[in-house]
């Protein structure tokens, strides 16, 4: 221990994961000094809870969004004392208002917080030892990485006076894009999600008016959730059978046809998720990553009604396009891109006055520019997942070196445990995460 008394448990990252991990620390009584790192003046709201343009709706209902798994009206209740007394639970908040309640979780929770980053971790004689910015070196009895999601993968061939010239920009949460963006300059979008569909309503809600192009390998856009909610309903399959991708697919078709509405069967899974995705083999997992994520992703991860009905009358009215294709290379031709776009019938060009980036959080942690990561990763106490990114560990988040050892005294909480699990990265599943760890590393401390 590093006192003969309190154990310190140290939280990488003071974003959404990171703070229900400490309130539910606090919530269960944890005897340990809980620390917080985050460079973040205001932590709390990481990259989703920290916009201010209030059409960034969010994408779970009300009565969803609790902090609490055993008491699913916290977040309903506080909405309704503190923001909007008719507040609705079959509605959809402003992100930006979840963020105020994810401040309020914080200081209830009240950690320290250390307004550092960490550089690298490593054990010695049976603690961890965080290497900070600052020059400081903090001891800790248990580390939990919370460090969410990543900037996205840089496009390849982007010419680099495109992105000197502020024509290309890899980050789409940047203020500049959005204050540099004239009325009716036109907008190409690298990505077609959940990023992409932000982009495009802060666009709007910035008096953007001009053309926007989003390209995607498929071209698809999220869907919608209904106005109201979908009947809950058994999981469409058995969480105890040793399922294939082909064999989801198939029990998902059977679903639909015996008239489930789709949504329904979607959402049927959501408890059980993991537990099918962790009892099928790895080449199963592989498979599906590959040839069906990407449809579970836009049936999933579904948007507000009147974040839909935006798109639905862009579309409509000729200012918005989805369409199928890849972005090759962007150059710089005079003061506007010239974007190369890979499609089935060849290479097609496309001018615009801004190219975004919008293809979603890197998950190669030896690329998101984490030294912290790329450190223990190069040492080997972490291990990147088979699966194509992420963290490789337990379902209660112990991580595994390279050995494939674990000690229980790592974790990892949120969007980093991706590599292993199958739904890891909305508030739901991370609120339960927090819960259960929290309850394991109470019993460590007592």
């Amino acid at each position: 221990m590093t006192s003969a008394s309190v154990p310190v448990f140290v939280i990488v990252g003071g974003g959404a994961s990171g703070t229900l991990l400490a309130l539910h620390l606090r919530n269960a009584n944890v005897q340990a000094r809980i620390i917080i790192l985050d460079p973040a003046e205001k932590p709390a709201l990481g990259l989703a809870y920290s916009t201010s343009c209030p059409q960034h709706l969010l994408n779970v209902r009300n009565c969803s969004m609790s902090a609490f798994p055993e008491d699913p009206d916290h977040f309903l209740r506080w909405l309704r004392e503190t923001v909007d007394v008719g507040a609705a639970p079959h509605n959809f908040s402003p992100r930006m208002i979840f963020g105020q309640y994810l401040r309020h979780c914080w200081h209830d929770a009240e950690p320290e917080h250390w307004q550092v980053r960490a550089t690298d971790c490593y054990r010695e004689d049976g603690q961890w030892h965080l290497d900070l910015d600052d020059g400081r070196v903090l001891l800790a009895d248990v580390v939990i990485l919370a460090q969410g999601n990543f900037d996205p993968a840089a496009l390849r061939n982007v010419e680099p006076r495109a992105q000197a010239e502020g024509v290309y920009e890899h980050n789409a949460w940047q203020q500049v894009l959005y204050d540099e963006t004239g009325a009716e300059m036109s907008v190409v979008l690298a990505g077609t999600g959940l990023t992409a569909v932000d982009v495009v309503v802060k666009l709007r809600e910035s008096g953007h008016r001009g053309k926007i192009t989003a390209l995607s390998r498929h071209g698809w856009p999220p869907q919608a959730h209904l106005s109201q909610s979908t009947p809950c309903v058994p999981p469409i399959v058995d969480a105890q059978m040793l399922l294939t991708a082909v064999g989801c697919l198939k029990a998902f078709k059977k679903a639909v046809r015996g008239g489930m509405p789709w949504r329904t069967a979607v959402d049927s899974l959501r408890c059980v998720s993991n537990r099918i995705w962790l009892s099928m083999p790895v080449v199963e997992r592989q498979r599906f990553r590959r040839h069906l994520q990407r449809r579970w992703d836009i049936a999933r991860h579904r948007i507000a009604p009147e974040v839909a009905a935006l798109l639905e009358s862009e579309i409509r009215e000729g200012r918005l396009v989805f369409a199928r294709g890849h972005v090759h290379s962007v150059g710089l031709q005079g003061k506007c891109a010239e974007v190369t776009v890979g499609t089935s019938e060849g290479m097609k060009v496309l001018q615009a006055d801004r190219v975004v980036n919008c293809t979603g959080p890197h998950r190669d942690y030896l690329k998101v520019g984490s030294p912290l990561l790329k450190n223990m990763l190069e040492r080997g106490d972490l291990r990147q997942s088979v699966l194509g990114g992420g963290l490789e560990c337990l379902e209660d988040g112990a991580l595994t070196d390279v050995r494939g050892d674990t000690h229980g005294d790592i974790f990892a909480i949120g969007p980093m445990r991706i590599g292993t699990l199958f739904e890891s990265v909305a508030i739901p599943e991370i609120r339960d995460q927090a819960a259960a760890l929290a309850g394991l590393l109470a019993k460590r401390a007592a």
